[in-house]
């Protein structure tokens, strides 16, 4: 299975669905790009930094919780007007240096 292309899935959804986060439509004929679509949103860089730590544990996860803790911290420090909640704007705040 070529994970890429779930991340792609993944990103695509994100980005379509994050102009109606607040404002839900429930028609299926929707504009997918409206004018107000800005690109990728703070969980999408999240999932990317997901996806970064479980590839770099190559299947052995002991230090799952180390390197997905880098890779936040690398993706959000990266990324620092994404426009993440309070607490995880500390938690970026308090790991700079990741």
């Amino acid at each position: 299975m070529c994970y890429h292309i779930l991340m792609i899935g993944a990103l695509l959804g994100d980005i379509i669905g994050a102009p109606y986060e607040y404002s839900p439509c429930k028609d299926k004929n929707f504009e997918l790009f409206p004018k107000k679509t800005r690109g990728m949103t703070d969980d999408s860089y999240m999932t990317i930094a997901v996806f970064s730590a479980l590839k770099k544990c190559r299947g052995d996860y002991t230090d799952l919780e180390k390197v997905a803790a880098e890779e936040l911290a690398k993706w959000g420090n990266r990324y620092p007007n994404a426009d993440y909640g309070n607490n995880f704007s500390k938690w970026l705040a308090e790991n700079k240096n990741e």
